[in-house]
């Protein structure tokens, strides 16, 4: 019960965040490759999907915490996500590099298939007995 509601909370603060990167995501692809709103508009969604990642981050190490409370079949996928999401974060703030490279917002640049979709960790648990709550 308590990794549910931990999780339920992360996830309803991440959800918010996500969706404030999407929408800067948005507003860069609506900018031009030379404006010099390029940058500043990096530096946010780089934030922005850092403190996502955060919230993804802490809902994984309270399920590999609590590993009875994950479906059986998705628990070997928790130690992964943590070790993913870690390599995420320190690329995106710049202390570690992903594939021999460190993000650097100067450049301008951004996948914005990055974290397109948001997915639920609540789909990883399983379901609580409200008889028990």
């Amino acid at each position: 019960m308590q990794t549910f509601v931990t999780t339920s909370l992360q996830e309803t603060s991440g959800k918010a965040s996500w969706t404030e990167y999407r929408t800067y995501v948005d507003q860069y692809v609506d900018l031009s490759s030379t404006s010099s709103d390029r940058i500043p508009l990096v530096e946010k969604m780089a934030g922005s999907v850092i403190d996502v990642l955060g919230h993804d981050l802490a809902i994984y190490k309270e399920m590999n915490k609590y590993p009875s409370c994950v479906i059986q079949d998705k628990r070997q996928q928790i130690s992964g996500f943590i070790d993913e999401t870690e390599s995420a974060i320190n690329f995106l703030n710049g202390s570690a590099p992903i594939n021999g490279n460190y993000f650097d917002p100067q450049l301008g640049t951004w996948n914005t298939a990055f974290y397109e979709e948001y997915m639920s960790a609540l789909d990883y648990l399983k379901p609580v007995d409200k008889s028990n709550a």
